[in-house]
């Protein structure tokens, strides 16, 4: 047997180490106990920063971030975790469509505000699976900081970080409330995913193809069915910004700010306000919102994180998030109004992102999240892998199962491909499009 004995200068030295065999070590110790030395000890000396120091090791200062590309377990494990991840949350999304919200589709005919409330407990219950994975295995660590989210009908304006800032936005949802009733907007394409997209479509969300004219007719029918479900405290995530920030999405959007005289940003691209102002042209109609929420997110990681991050099994270890309420009443009517206080909103995001890059912090106090949230996290996760495997085990031996499995999801992908799922909900609440305009 062997003592290692350390000492390490973290901040200026290497790790020296020494093995001693474990006889001499207690050999030692007996002899010390026996003749206590009576030298005075050696003062050790205080250590002041030196300018070879790096800025992040100063007394007081931040604590140093790892890099990205520093993988946590290494390389294989990471990829493992992550493509079981993704491949998880696929069989959730397939199995989950099929046999709990496909069956509930009756409800439309007696009970169509039943079967919302079931189909978003659903998607509320397998979000905490991935949940799970990030907070519980990976450790990603989500902060949020400012006004907290209160149950009401609201749109949430959000900076697009990444390509999956929707994922940790979930999560942060399943710690800090506001979960059940969340809808997003994704890109078409994603629809097509075989069984990926079955629970958005179940979930009412919005596939749009950035094609306003296009789009307008879907964003009409499903505001107007947020806003027709009684007492529905919907959640509306939009990504003003249009997509994530990149090379190529801030290129062209320095261009566009060139050509309308405003001033180039590194932390945020220039918001277009199109679809937001038709967003809530649809809902004031309605008496459909109560409130605005500017949300900031910021990766401890850098300002541009990986879009393979959660593939590779190496997501951002912390995630900041400032969030600030605006009423409804606070927000302008007119488009151009809108337009000027969301550019507002976004220069002011800027330098806040730049310091928040600095300090390693958003300004003001933590919130706390939910007490309980690890113990939903680890319940969820035994429900799905309980049910999981109990669903291909029930298509593999029942005949009766595996019909059901085979004709539901036939009749989800033909859906799919044509009108969409979400269209069986908007036909029982007998809503349609937008007006046409009269000529």
């Amino acid at each position: 047997f062997f003592s290692a004995s350390c000492s390490c200068d973290a901040r200026s030295g290497p790790l020296h180490l020494r093995c001693v065999p474990v006889e001499a070590v207690a050999g030692s110790l007996l002899a010390g106990a026996a003749q206590p030395s009576t030298a005075p000890a050696t003062p050790t000396a205080a250590w002041t920063p030196s300018s070879s120091d790096p800025p992040d090791l100063a007394p007081g200062g931040p604590m140093p971030t790892i890099p990205t590309d520093c993988p946590r377990q290494g390389l294989f494990y990471n990829a493992a975790v992550g493509f079981s991840y993704v491949f998880f949350l696929w069989l959730i999304n397939l199995f989950g469509s099929v046999f709990m919200m496909a069956p509930a589709l009756p409800l439309l005919l007696v009970a169509p505000a039943l079967f919302r409330h079931w189909t978003d407990f659903c998607f509320y219950w397998g979000i905490f699976f991935s949940a799970f994975v990030l907070d519980v295995v990976w450790g990603v660590r989500i902060v949020v900081t400012g006004d907290a989210f209160r149950p009401e009908r609201l749109i949430s304006l959000v900076n697009h970080r990444t390509n999956f800032d929707w994922l940790y936005y979930w999560s942060f949802l399943a710690q800090y409330g506001g979960l059940s009733k969340i809808k997003i907007v994704l890109k078409g394409a994603l629809k097509k995913a075989y069984g990926f997209s079955w629970v958005g479509q179940f979930s009412a969300f919005a596939y749009i193809t950035r094609k306003f004219e296009t789009d307008k007719p879907i964003l009409h029918r499903l505001l107007t069915l947020y806003c027709t479900i009684p007492e529905y405290p919907y959640h509306f995530l939009l990504f003003p910004e249009g997509t994530d920030l990149n090379p190529r999405s801030k290129a062209s959007s320095d261009r566009w700010a060139e050509k309308n005289g405003l001033p180039l940003w590194d932390y945020v691209l220039h918001p277009r306000t199109t679809g937001l102002n038709y967003c809530l042209e649809v809902v004031r109609a309605r008496s459909g919102i109560d409130a605005i929420y500017d949300v900031t997110v910021g990766y401890l990681d850098g300002p541009v994180v990986s879009k393979l991050g959660i593939i590779k099994g190496q997501p951002p270890r912390e995630v900041h998030i400032h969030i600030r309420r605006y009423p409804i009443a606070q927000v302008p009517t007119e488009a151009a109004d809108i337009e000027k206080w969301c550019e507002q909103m976004w220069s002011e995001k800027e330098p806040m992102l730049e310091r928040f890059y600095e300090d390693k912090q958003f300004p003001g106090p933590q919130q706390r999240p939910n007490p309980y949230h690890t113990a939903l996290c680890l319940l969820a996760a035994l429900y799905w892998a309980v049910f999981i495997p109990g669903c291909i085990y029930g298509v593999y031996a029942c005949r009766a199962v595996r019909l059901w499995f085979f004709v539901c999801s036939a009749l989800c992908a033909y859906f799919t491909h044509t009108s969409g799922l979400e269209s069986l909900e908007l036909k029982a609440w007998n809503i349609r499009g937008p007006p046409k305009p009269k000529d």
